[in-house]
Order: C-alpha cells, then structure tokens, then sequence
C-alpha cells in the first residue's frame, strides 16, 4: 500500500466530502488546512485520479470521488469494527471497572447496570456508587471511575464520550392545597415558601438561572442539597419548588403526598447521558445506555406520564442529543 493510501487519509477525504470544505473538515478532525489539502492530493496520487473538484463553491466530488467515497467508507467500517473487537477482547481480560451514578438514579440503575457488567465481565473487580454530579465529573477526568451517569455535564468536552438518556423538563411541586391549577402566578407563589435546590449543584444553577431568564424572582425559604430535604420541608411549611420529574419519581415515599403542576412561565429542562473516556471501552458504554433507557422508559417515564400527562412529548428516552 502506497504511504499516501492511509487510514488517516481516507479519514481526511470523507470529512471533505461530508462537509464540502477543507476549513471545515480540518476543524472536525482537529487538524490545519493545510494538511488536508496535502492529504487529499496524495490520495488522488496514489489513486491516480482526481477525488476533488476545486474550483467548485463549495468544492464538490468528481464522479470518481463520488465511487471512491463508497470505498472509502467501507474501508473505515472495517477497520473500526477491527478496533472495537480488538477493544473487546482487552475488555475480557479488564482488571477493574468503576461506575458511578448521579443522586437520585442510583438506585434505579446500578443494580441492572451491574449485573449487566457481571455477566460480560465476571472476573472483573466492579464498583459503583452514587455522588452528586460535579463529583462524579471529577472523578471521571481524574480516572478515578470509568463510567459516569451524570446530568448536563461536559457538553464540550472532546476526551469524552456522550450516550443520552433522556430528557426532562422542569415542573412545579407543592404541599397540598398550597397552589391551584389554573390560578397559578408569580403573585400566588410569593404567598408560600420556595424551598428551592442549592446554586452550588447543576440543577440548581440551571433552576435559578432559568428563573432570572423569565423575570420571576423569589425569596427562598432555604435551599437543600438533596430532593428528600426538600419534599419532606414543603410538606413541613406548606411550601412549594421547582424540580425534575426524576427528581421527584425517584424520591419514594412523597410523590403520593406532593401536588405536581405546570409551571406559569415557559420551562428548560435537562439531558442525563451515560459520559466515558471516549474510546477506551469500545461498545461496552453504548451497551449500558440501551439498557438504561429501557429501565428508565418503564420505570420512570411511563409512571410519570400517567400521574402527569402533560408531560407526554416532554419527559423522554432519546438516543441523540437533536431529539
């Protein structure tokens, strides 16, 4: 095989040909312009014929680039499916794999996450355990664990590797009585408590962010770390919060005793994705997502549009982020 004729090289002329720019596909695969330029000329050497047109805006395939592109992607097929049994294999022999899950969902998936795991991997040394998710984060970028449950998390991050799960928005929970549907304002909800979560974890970020978005502004009663801290306070003052579905389906023992309502301004939400160090465990993350989303969509999302059926559309497995 010509030095020219590379995986690299091929990897550089599908990029060209999907993003009809060298700017473009330099910028995808992190490289110069100038690079891909001397990539693509020599394939088209080694090939002896042209794969590009130039002088097309944007640069467009000749007919023997389109038929190259073909090869070309079978080539890369081949070869990726080469890697990731060769991943696999090292995977068999694994010494140790840890897992870990944010609040609020560890108990809904570590048990079959870790079973799954087991059967794959029965000479492996598993962990798992549940944190809140700016520990998990760190640490995953320490290499303290190898898998990461976590929500809005390194959206730009690209060491990593991203398997969404689901997405949810947010809702509006009271102590019974406190708010009623149809009568729900700005006014109305400064006459209870907001018992909110703290600024110092995401979701309250995103909360408190979203809330200065819509011009709504509260005095809060006290801000908690944990759900259960703050469902058993609103039922104590008869007080009120924002939260997640999740949030409040995972929490055992008040989702009978709370009131769930839509919020009077228009909502965010939040994704939870399966994160892992991008490439390091070939298939095995993409495996763990699929069985997450199954549990999630009859533990979770079913139950939670049948208490809540204006949540139908809005809390919902996806498999891609554009979902």
């Amino acid at each position: 095989m010509s030095p020219s004729l590379s995986f690299r090289a091929l990897e550089i002329f599908v990029a060209v040909a999907e993003t009809r720019s060298m700017a473009a596909a330099a910028n995808r695969l992190k490289s110069s312009v100038s690079n891909v330029s001397q990539q693509i000329s020599g394939l088209e050497a080694s090939l002896d014929t042209q794969l590009i047109d130039r002088t097309a805006r944007p640069i467009a395939l000749t007919i023997a680039g389109t038929r190259f592109l073909a090869h070309a992607h079978g080539i890369m097929d081949h070869v990726t499916s080469a890697r990731s049994d060769m991943m696999e294999m090292q995977l068999s022999t694994l010494p140790s794999l840890r897992l870990a899950i944010v609040d609020g969902l560890d108990l809904l998936l570590a048990p079959d996450l870790m079973t799954e795991l087991h059967q794959r991997h029965p000479t492996c040394d598993l962990a798992a355990w549940s944190g809140k998710t700016e520990q998990n984060q760190r640490s995953l970028q320490e290499r303290e664990v190898d898998i990461v449950v976590s929500a809005d998390s390194y959206e730009h991050h690209d060491a990593l590797e991203r398997h969404p799960l689901l997405r949810e928005p947010l809702i509006l929970v009271s102590a019974p009585g406190v708010l009623k549907d149809g009568e729900i304002n700005q006014e109305s909800l400064l006459k209870a408590p907001y018992v909110r979560f703290s600024d110092e974890l995401p979701l309250g970020k995103i909360i408190t962010t979203h809330l200065r978005r819509v011009r709504m502004d509260f005095p809060n009663f006290c801000a908690f770390h944990s759900s259960r801290s703050i469902f058993a306070t609103i039922l104590k003052v008869g007080g009120w919060t924002i939260t997640t579905p999740i949030c409040l389906l995972d929490t055992p023992g008040f989702i009978e005793q709370l009131e769930m309502h839509i919020p009077p301004f228009p909502t965010t939400g939040r994704t939870v994705s399966i994160w892992a160090r991008r490439g390091e465990l070939a298939g095995l993350p993409e495996r763990l997502a699929e069985i997450s989303r199954e549990i999630l969509l009859h533990s979770t999302i079913e139950p939670g549009i049948e208490r809540m059926p204006w949540l139908e559309g809005r809390l919902k497995v996806i498999h891609d982020l554009d979902e």
